[in-house]
């Protein structure tokens, strides 16, 4: 077992010299010593019990230590965090919700023949769903004559989407799948002790395409990837504080294009140092899942923003967001705009390969003299008093 702790220590050492609590700044780890005295890494404690502690060094290794084989000073270290994690509550680790208000909601689609004769048509389109933060309830669903088949699923956890067949559909035609919501839609507050949430270990199956590339999210290229190590971590910090990090490091990393320009995503935001709230959150998204936390994009009507994934001593995650663009906001967001899409790697029967966002889609037999549908998506909304 020493033989193995020296191993394990010793890689967290550059240059098989040791590190001192001096050196702290100099890397973004806490510095982690044996009980022999001999052997330091620096890593973020992830999680603990009464045996053995879990710990991810700098160079993203996770190895699991004995508690009893940590300094004398390690050991109380984990202690006081295992004991100041457990004088919370759950529900003080919880997000809240407060201040709603009521909107009625028209959502949907109308396709109108534009030449010749269509057939076998297939339209698609997202539609508000219900989440924490936004109560979604269908009080009415308008269908035109001639619409077949109208079916709904839900993809990738992340929305829900409309699907509805037209047989055939002339020139000047038209047809309709519309729906009336009333939606109750929450302000966002941050939890009463955000400071004893932890990072996920190990990642669940469900959070892994949480993790993984996706369209403008490149975390796989070389000028992404060596962004991470820009941004001055303290890994002895609670994992909020960390995050938090990341957060304001990336909205002084780009700064606030005010224009009209095509989408460029987490790479091109880093190259220009510019963009608006999708390169923000491209970004933003793209270096925690480089450090192995969760993250993904969120739609709202005209907005785009990140959430983050932490949880509580006892296994219960929370999705928490943070404002990309304007006022500064982590951990909360004080917003009744309504609520899209959650998610950023969306697997579509309609599209090749993942998408970012669920659009409507059309699709059809045209004849000879004939052009696809012209799509228009509609969504109208006016408060309730």
């Amino acid at each position: 077992m020493m033989v193995l702790m020296g191993l394990l220590f010793a890689q967290g050492s550059a240059g098989g010299q040791e590190a001192s609590d001096g050196d702290a700044s100099a890397a973004a780890g806490r510095v982690w010593t044996d009980d022999t005295g001999h052997h330091r890494v620096r890593a973020t404690l992830i999680d603990s019990d009464r045996k053995a502690v879990i710990l991810r060094t700098d160079a993203g290794q996770q190895i699991t230590v004995p508690l009893n084989r940590l300094s004398t000073a390690d050991q109380q270290y984990v202690r006081q965090q295992s004991t100041a994690a457990a004088e919370f509550l759950p529900e003080q680790m919880q997000l809240r919700y407060a201040h709603s208000k009521q909107f009625l909601v028209r959502a949907g689609v109308e396709i109108t023949g534009s030449q010749g004769v269509c057939n076998q048509i297939v339209v698609t389109f997202p539609l508000p769903m219900s989440w924490p933060e936004q109560h979604v309830e269908i009080l009415d669903e308008d269908i035109s004559p001639g619409v077949q088949r109208v079916t709904t699923r839900i993809l990738n956890e992340g929305v829900r989407q409309v699907e509805f067949r037209v047989p055939r559909l002339v020139a000047g035609q038209s047809a309709h799948v519309i729906y009336t919501l009333r939606i109750e839609r929450f302000h966002i507050l941050a939890p009463e002790q955000p400071h004893a949430l932890r990072f996920a270990s190990p990642v669940g199956r469900d959070l892994r395409p949480y993790l993984a590339e996706s369209p403008y999210i490149e975390i796989g290229h070389p000028r992404v990837k060596a962004a991470v190590s820009e941004i001055p971590i303290d890994a002895s910090q609670s994992a909020w504080q960390q995050v938090e990090t990341i957060y304001d490091w990336t909205r002084a990393r780009i700064s606030h294009y005010d224009g009209v320009r095509p989408l460029q995503g987490a790479l091109r935001g880093l190259e220009t140092g510019s963009g608006d709230c999708e390169e923000i959150t491209s970004l933003f998204v793209a270096m925690c899942r480089l450090r192995g936390i969760p993250a993904r994009c969120v739609w709202v009507e005209g907005h785009t923003y990140p959430e983050f994934y932490l949880e509580d001593p006892n296994g219960n995650g929370v999705w928490i967001p943070c404002e990309s663009l304007g006022d500064r906001v982590f951990g909360g967001m004080p917003s009744y705009r309504l609520l899209l899409q959650k998610g950023d790697r969306f697997t579509m029967a309609q599209k090749r390969g993942p998408q970012r966002y669920v659009a409507p889609t059309i699709s059809g037999t045209v004849d000879r003299d004939g052009a696809q549908p012209i799509l228009r998506e509609i969504l109208e909304q006016e408060e309730v008093q």
